[in-house]
């Protein structure tokens, strides 16, 4: 039997085996409005000896105990999996250990000796926690701790509207607008204000195609890395690009940039991908993407990559999409899936597929990219955690014109916007920036009764729980594939 969790577990189990490092618990908690995906923690595999359940000591508690509301169980491949969402513990049980189990969680305190150390395990995991346990309080005090965010801090900085590419589904308007000097004097000014005390930085650029601007990110990101070192805040970046101009220059400018994480589209394979992602001048564009993807991983070993893939209208059969998952392989150990629905959106709504279609597509393209050994991005893995990087209170999307927003899709024109960042470093917010930083899940009947709460933490606030276009509660339907991509992840990263 396998555990597969990210708290650590007493000295005294002696029959348990660590096989990975012990993750930092709610490390990165809050980080940019990009990097939701980035911080999701290291849970840790543990091996039980099959003899220590035949051991003859009893443990016995001095309070009762329940199964938690946030156990869910499913089956694969002859095997039965376990995970508690409150912990990220998952249990790979054949017929005999699951039945125990079962009996464990439904009579906690009818326990034989032979049980006691499952037993115990299952208590240490939250499958089973005491009586008076407040699991949404528990919860609730995660939230508000990653939502403060005072450990970090995140701004991603809109550096350009302007872009080389003209995807029919883009939201934005490219208009020739870039982020002059003034506009990043308030940004440091902010920093100065608000980085005492904190503990790190992250920094995520964004456009348009913000590789348009490579001078931008090399001397504007050079001044917030020495402000950084100055207060002895750590700093690190991420980059949302086309992929188109990753050339060799750029690459190195990145790594000097300290950027960690580079997210990339590709909207399937090159048959599908350029009648979607094109040139200005109408050239396709995934070969030149996909060479530079080879050379960015090679030349920076470390450099983590998401393959966003926009799912709309023309995606009719996922086997279509092998080729896709064939052109990555060299790159498999480097990068994680992310497919995402297209939004609608002004001008192309006739690109939307509704959510019955998504999920009817990605079921089968998710199937097939886990068995080809890739992960999918599923949102933070942290339980507790805020969904998105745009709910900390304190992390923004700085327009090129100093205008604040919290969501990538409002980043374009002043409608959108939250607020404004003055050139003495304060910022002024209007009324509509209340809902989002007012925003908890537990104002939110729906969310509070959810058995997946730990994962979403209600979800993104801009989309609505019944609309026919966007799902809000995606993580609920794609519990499995989420519990399925843990295991691939520690799996592949442990040589097992």
């Amino acid at each position: 039997m396998y555990v597969h969790r990210d708290l650590l577990l007493h000295s005294e189990f002696k029959g348990c085996r660590s096989i990975l490092n012990d993750a930092e618990c709610f490390k990165g908690a809050g980080k940019g409005c990009i990097n939701a995906s980035l911080h999701a923690e290291a849970p840790r595999l543990l091996q039980i000896d099959d003899n220590s359940e035949s051991r003859s000591d009893r443990t016995t508690y001095p309070e009762s105990f329940v199964p938690s509301r946030y156990n869910h169980f499913f089956e694969y491949a002859g095997k039965h999996l376990a995970i508690n969402l409150l912990t990220n513990a998952v249990l790979s049980l054949d017929g005999d250990q699951y039945r125990l189990v079962r009996r464990i969680l439904d009579f906690p305190m009818n326990q034989s000796p032979s049980q006691s150390m499952l037993s115990r395990l299952l208590v240490e995991s939250k499958f089973l926690v005491p009586h008076g346990f407040d699991e949404r309080a528990y919860l609730a005090r995660l939230f508000e701790t990653s939502k403060a965010g005072k450990k970090g801090l995140s701004l991603a900085f809109v550096i350009t509207l302007t872009c080389n590419f003209r995807c029919p589904y883009c939201y934005q308007d490219h208009t020739e607008v870039r982020m002059e000097r003034d506009v990043q004097d308030a940004v440091l000014a902010f920093l100065k204000r608000k980085l005492r005390g904190k503990e790190e930085f992250h920094a995520a650029w964004w456009g348009g195609e913000p590789l348009l601007e490579p001078q931008i990110i090399d001397s504007f990101g050079s001044e917030i890395i020495q402000l950084c070192e100055s207060l002895d805040v750590q700093y690190d970046a991420s980059i949302t690009t086309n992929g188109y101009l990753l050339n060799e220059d750029n690459v190195r400018l990145l790594a000097k940039g300290r950027v960690k994480h580079v997210q990339v589209t590709l909207d399937g394979p090159r048959e599908f991908h350029d009648k979607r992602r094109y040139l200005t001048n109408g050239h396709g564009s995934y070969d030149t993407i996909l060479q530079n993807l080879y050379g960015l991983v090679q030349a920076l070993p470390g450099v983590e990559v998401t393959i966003r893939c926009n799912i709309g209208r023309g995606a009719v059969k996922a086997e279509q999409w092998r080729q896709l998952l064939t052109d990555l392989a060299p790159v498999k150990s480097s990068i994680s899936m992310a497919l995402a629905q297209v939004a609608p959106a002004r001008s192309f709504n006739r690109l939307c597929v509704s959510n019955e279609e998504f999920h009817a597509f990605c079921g089968d393209l998710t199937k097939m990219i886990q068995e080809q050994g890739f992960r999918i991005t599923y949102g933070r893995k942290t339980p507790g955690a805020v969904f998105c990087g745009a709910i900390p209170v304190e992390n923004w999307m700085v327009h090129p014109r100093g205008y604040l927003s919290k969501c990538t899709a409002d980043v374009s024109t002043a409608d959108g916007c939250l607020g404004r960042l003055n050139p003495s470093g304060t910022i002024d917010l209007n009324s509509d920036s209340t809902e989002w930083i007012d925003f908890s899940p537990f104002s939110l009947e729906k969310c509070t009764e959810c058995d997946v709460l730990p994962l979403c933490m209600g979800g993104c606030p801009k989309i609505s729980f019944d609309g026919p276009l966007l799902d809000r509660c995606r993580v609920k339907r794609d519990l499995f594939p989420f519990v399925m991509d843990f295991l691939t992840q520690r799996m592949r990263e442990s040589d097992l």
